[in-house]
């Protein structure tokens, strides 16, 4: 038994070795943000008050490597931890001093002392000796190497060479001069120097002494070394960094790590605030206070740029808020995202036609922004004047909640369910941020995929979900890039200049309340809010007046030589046959057909309904059909026939529509009234017009049932067109003149009904 305890008590060291070390420090670590180019955005102090920066797992810079360890540890990549020819030699140099002159100290006993401090004694040091070779059986030499600078003490609160080169040279490690990594090699060797600010000529001295060492062993050049004798010591502790305070807030919010080495780029965020500070001064002088703007890279999806205020030190104005972030109405910017969801859905393509008449669902009744009606457009030219009416039913054919499910999977965020916003989603009803919308337009500007902004380099790229196809994409961004409209020319002609492409669109919300601008090119996504942070509305507020010129001033102030926005891949695309008068799939009584490249995979393909033939008589003109044409000669004629509104309102504007024949008036199978029926008002009826409390007149509602749940029907009042409902035959009318009036009601086949009533109110 003894012998066998003798046995264990000689294994309870090696046992001690193998029990693995763990973590050597377990301090905490000053939170940082750092630029893509490794400078330094901003730090926040330890909870002991230090600068410590993290460990790094990268290599440390040469220079200082090579000079630490000629001053340290020459020998340090060959002993185990424990030096016996150095705690040799300074025995024999401290017996002959009769004092302490040498330490025998190994860069790893030096790490083994950092992470466990004790009073200097013999104990101690023979400890320390044993952890050394401890180290040594765990740890590779180059993490004892990161690990020993990054906890090293460089005097006052600072420690570690990172936290050491930002404060005493203002500049990342691997920008250190040959003085400057000798200046830190030696600090923490000199304790009664350990600030630099003071015993500035033996700190000199010290260091100039290990520079005549790396000269006598072929590390330094003549050259190297008499540039690095004559180069001075800092004259005072840098200030600490406060860059892109918006971003570095920002992504400390979303990470739990000490350290991000993000993807902002200083050039790019210099210069985007140099433009800030020009035009801030425009907006405030309209009495708008407020912006925020976001550059991303297209290809990578990196953040480049970010601006959450117009000055994060505006305390008047709020400049702390972060308005990236912030959920605002996006007035008309989702209209590019609808128009690719419904490129890939079908039957629309870019120039599909699309009623732009008055419009009522219930209560709903858009309205576009001049409050003009065009009767019908092309998408495409829908998109590029952004009118809602056309949008507002493109939605409604799409679905509000399909919408709403794609916009989710695609990153937006929702506070209310879909049947909140309903088809007031496309007008700005729901709010969103300035970072979702970069996303959504990242998307259209690649490949249709969705990808998080990224914001950190040691993330990988995250893919959310497909908005829409690779050949959807690329429509719209060509509808984008072809957005030519009379008050953004002067910005558009700017841009031009440089020789590239930009695809654009601008949003205002309700009650002028926000502004957004958001383009692209090949390269470069920006994005523009401005508004004011306390919501109040503005009339200089508006995504054409107040934040297309920012876009602009942003493109042009990074000019791209040939910068062209991504062309798109036609082999993801199908050729389709396209009627080139109604712009939907060619139907057999189309007459004509061009070829078109569509997305593939399209659900919907239903051709064109717009041209119908027409039996017509010879003789008289008149329409005919199989009841009547008898005895009568009889031609054919195909004709592009547009809904009744939509015709009304193009005979308004003076264009030209093609003539629908009357029906033979003799003909004894006239279309019957019996598809349609008016519930209210009855013919001779008197309506009274209620009045508010305060005396103003409430709107009218009118009824009428058709036998098909989901026929268009056109209302007319006195002979003037006043709306059209869809899916509900019920319409609104916001105001009525006190007296008889006329009310009939039409369906697209032509039956028709009408009734006479008088209007009256209470008094009269």
């Amino acid at each position: 038994m003894k012998r066998l305890n003798r046995k264990l008590l000689f294994l309870l060291p090696f046992l001690w070795f193998l029990i693995p070390e763990g973590k050597l420090f377990t301090c905490d670590y000053s939170r940082a943000v750092f630029s893509r180019d490794d400078q330094l955005l901003r730090v926040w102090l330890t909870k002991d008050q230090q600068f410590r920066f993290e460990p790094s797992r990268d290599p440390l810079p040469k220079k200082y490597v090579t000079a630490l360890l000629a001053f340290e540890d020459r020998r340090f990549w060959i002993h185990p931890g424990i030096d016996p020819l150095s705690v040799i030699q300074s025995t024999i140099v401290n017996v002959k001093a009769r004092g302490v002159k040498r330490g025998g100290s190994t860069i790893t006993m030096q790490l083994a002392r950092l992470s466990n401090p004790n009073t200097r004694s013999f104990i101690s040091k023979v400890n320390e000796a044993f952890r050394a070779l401890k180290i040594e059986f765990w740890y590779t030499k180059k993490r004892q190497l990161q690990l020993y600078a990054a906890h090293v003490p460089m005097g006052g609160n600072i420690v570690g060479i990172e936290a050491a080169s930002f404060r005493y040279f203002g500049k990342s490690p691997k920008e250190l001069t040959w003085a400057e990594a000798s200046l830190l090699a030696v600090l923490p060797n000199a304790p009664g120097m350990i600030d630099v600010t003071r015993k500035r000529p033996a700190l000199l001295e010290k260091r100039n002494r290990l520079l005549a060492i790396l000269k006598d062993r072929h590390k330094l050049t003549n050259s190297e070394y008499a540039l690095a004798i004559d180069e001075p010591l800092p004259e005072r502790v840098s200030r600490i960094p406060f860059e892109a305070p918006h971003f570095c807030r920002f992504a400390m919010s979303q990470s739990k790590k000490a350290t991000i080495h993000s993807t902002l780029d200083r050039t790019i965020q210099k210069r985007l605030e140099e433009e800030i500070v020009r035009y801030r001064y425009t907006l405030n002088s309209f009495g708008v206070k407020n912006l925020s703007v976001l550059i991303c890279d297209v290809p990578s999806g990196e953040l480049l740029a970010y601006a959450g205020s117009q000055d994060y030190y505006d305390m008047a104005g709020l400049g702390q808020v972060d308005g990236i972030q912030a959920r605002r109405s996006p007035g008309s910017v989702l209209k590019p995202v609808l128009t690719a969801a419904i490129l890939d859905r079908g039957p629309f393509t870019p120039t599909s036609l699309i009623q732009d008449v008055p419009t009522y669902y219930g209560t709903f009744a858009p309205m576009n922004a001049d409050h003009q009606f065009d009767g019908i457009v092309p998408l495409n030219q829908a998109l590029i004047r952004s009118l809602n009416v056309p949008f507002v039913r493109l939605l409604d054919y799409y679905g509000a909640e399909q919408f709403y499910s794609v916009l989710t999977r695609s990153g937006v965020k929702f506070s209310e369910p879909a049947s909140t916003y309903g088809l007031s989603l496309i007008l700005g009803g729901a709010e969103m941020s300035l970072w979702e919308l970069a996303q959504l337009y990242g998307a259209l500007a690649r490949d249709g995929a969705v990808r998080s902004l990224k914001y950190d380099r040691s993330l990988k790229d995250s893919v959310i979900d497909t908005l829409c196809s690779e050949g959807s994409a690329g429509l719209t961004r060509a509808i984008l890039a072809d957005l030519v409209r009379p008050e953004f020319e002067q910005y558009r002609a700017s841009f031009s200049g440089k020789k590239g492409t930009i695809a654009w669109k601008t949003g205002t919300s309700y009650g002028q309340k926000d502004g957004w601008a958001i383009g692209f090119t090949g390269k470069l996504l920006i994005g523009v809010w401005v508004g004011n942070f306390t919501g109040e509305g503005n009339p200089a507020i508006g995504g054409a007046q107040s934040a297309a010129p920012l876009l602009f001033s942003l493109f042009n102030a990074f000019p791209r030589e040939n910068d062209q926005i991504t062309s798109t891949d036609t082999t993801k695309m199908d050729v389709v046959k396209i009627c080139p008068e109604s712009g939907f799939p060619a139907g057999e009584l189309c007459p004509h057909a061009v070829e078109r490249y569509l997305p593939k995979g399209r659900i919907c393909e239903e051709p064109c309904r717009f041209h119908k033939v027409l039996s017509i008589d010879s003789a008289t003109g008149e329409q005919l059909c199989s009841s009547c044409w008898n005895s009568r000669v009889v031609r054919h004629d195909t004709l592009l026939i547009l809904p009744p509104a939509a015709r009304l309102y193009q005979i308004k504007r003076g264009l030209a529509v093609d003539s629908i024949p009357p029906h033979n008036p003799t003909c004894s199978a006239v279309r019957s009234d019996r598809a349609l029926e008016l519930i209210y008002p009855t013919n001779g009826i008197r309506v009274f017009v209620p009045r508010n409390f305060g005396g103003v007149r409430e709107k009218l509602y009118f009824s009428a049932a058709h036998r098909r749940s989901d026929a268009e029907l056109f209302w007319y009042l006195d002979n003037h067109y006043i709306g059209s409902t869809v899916g509900t035959a019920k319409l609104m009318l916001d105001s009525i003149t006190i007296g008889k009036h006329t009310l009939f009601v039409q369906d697209g086949d032509g039956s028709r009904v009408s009734c006479s009533f008088q209007a009256y109110l209470r008094d009269d």
